[in-house]
């Protein structure tokens, strides 16, 4: 994700590498969203204000998003199933996860 780029979503216990390497894993996951964000084009994108680069990253963080709420889960759960390999480290990342939210809600 480039520096200034406006995504969506923001994944605390992740670091943009995290988050892309996920992203795109989800993508090879699910082939025809794969195609769906790659469609999108540079007139899409002037049109949202938005570089290409943006749109595709916004609109794959929401098909993942949308994927993980019709399956019942939760989306950063969903999107460490692609972004780390090891069951310790996604334990590990989730916890970080959730600290990071009581300490932004001030608990």
């Amino acid at each position: 994700v480039p520096a200034g780029s406006r995504v969506v979503r923001t994944y605390m216990a992740l670091n943009e590498q995290q988050v892309a390497r996920g992203l795109a894993r989800f993508l090879d996951a699910y082939p025809s969203m794969k195609s769906e964000v790659e469609s999108l084009g540079e007139e899409e994108a002037e049109c949202l204000g938005l570089t290409l680069e943006e749109l595709r990253l916004n609109h794959g963080h929401q098909l993942l998003a949308d994927v993980a709420k019709t399956s019942g889960l939760d989306e950063f759960e969903f999107l460490l199933e692609f972004a780390v390999d090891s069951q310790e480290e996604r334990s590990e990342l989730l916890a970080a996860n959730c600290d990071a939210i009581r300490c932004a809600l001030g608990e």
